[in-house]
């Protein structure tokens, strides 16, 4: 019993402690990220490619997102804020369309220059 305690305290001694919980251009997001200046761009503009970008009109996101809100949405916390939930959806929706796994950053930097 007692080597099991001590290996685990190596194991948990051992685990570098994390810095920062996001990094700085991950909370720029809002201001430069793809969902919040990409979709209103295209919305204002283009309804075709922000069909394509959302994979739905955008009526239909909307509805599908007052059906799921509740079901993905998260709570902003003192360290950090959440992921809204129509950025979640939308993120989810391209996922589902396209078969390919967009890493996050692409996501966030997709549209930034």
């Amino acid at each position: 019993m007692g080597a099991i305690l001590a290996a685990t305290a190596v194991i948990f001694s051992k685990r570098k402690r994390r810095k920062e919980w996001a990094k700085d251009w991950l909370r720029e997001r809002e201001t430069y990220g793809a969902y919040s200046t990409l979709l209103t761009e295209l919305l204002l503009e283009d309804d075709q490619e922000a069909r394509r970008f959302l994979r739905m009109s955008y009526e239909s996101f909307q509805v599908l997102l007052a059906c799921v809100r509740p079901l993905i949405e998260k709570k902003d916390t003192w360290m950090r804020k959440a992921i809204p939930a129509g950025e979640r959806l939308a993120i989810t929706l391209r996922y589902l369309g396209s078969g390919k796994q967009y890493s996050c950053h692409l996501f966030v930097a997709l549209f930034i220059f």
